[in-house]
């Protein structure tokens, strides 16, 4: 009868001779040992996730309760002129006065202004200055036009920018001065058609497109100016 020998596989890593009941250090399970979380703590029901804190409700609600009381802080929505004086009801925008060579934007620009106090303001505009409470004058100051871009095929200009440089002021009724800055300087850059065929002037839309920012920004100068 033949002899079979018996075979047995020794580890020979101290950490891993517990084959029969699982690794002690990786704690994998073999198909002997338990998986009970007593034998193996790492594999015990991991505890459940605490409910929200309770006082999340609480600080959103402080935070409401701060934006709410921003109102009686100072604090105001721009554009609404709640500071300007209430003696103040109408204005009148004559035609700016020009004292350069260039002809442009004496009348553009009161009427940009015009549509922008209507639009932002509880103020009135008037054609009559006898009927205004205050009067918005304006003066060109400077007007300049230059090249900035040559066609590299035929070295003429194709692009170009206008400077130019008011001042503004707001007098009321009684000759008081209400608001006033001295220089107001604006950029604008158009496109200048190199081919006959196809030539068009963007000048006159940059200019109503300044018309259209330096509006803006004097009727957020005198909003602000309260």
């Amino acid at each position: 009868m033949r002899q079979i020998s018996e075979i047995r596989a020794v580890c020979v890593r101290s950490a891993c001779t517990d084959l029969c009941g699982g690794c002690r250090v990786t704690g994998i399970p073999t198909a002997t040992g338990g998986l009970s979380g007593r034998r193996f703590p790492q594999l015990a029901r991991r505890p459940e996730r605490p409910p929200q804190a309770e006082g999340l409700p609480h600080r959103l609600l402080s935070i409401c309760a701060l934006f709410l009381s921003l109102g009686g802080c100072g604090y105001h929505v721009a554009g609404k002129a709640d500071l300007m004086p209430k003696s103040v009801h109408t204005i009148f925008v004559p035609a700016f006065s020009n004292v350069t060579a260039s002809p442009t934007l004496t009348d553009s620009l009161p009427e940009a202004i015009s549509r922008e106090l209507i639009a932002r303001t509880r103020f009135q505009v008037v054609h009559d200055e006898k009927d205004a409470d205050a009067v918005l004058r304006g003066t060109v100051i400077n007007v300049q036009k230059f090249p900035i871009v040559y066609d590299v095929s035929t070295g003429r200009a194709s692009g170009a920018q206008i400077n130019v440089v008011l001042r503004v002021s707001l007098i009321d009724r009684g000759g008081k001065e209400l608001y006033s800055r001295p220089n107001y300087e604006y950029r604008e850059r158009y496109r200048i058609g190199t081919d006959p065929r196809t030539y068009f002037d963007e000048s006159v839309a940059a200019l109503q497109r300044l018309s259209g920012e330096a509006a803006r920004d004097i009727v957020s100068g005198i909003l602000e100016n309260f």
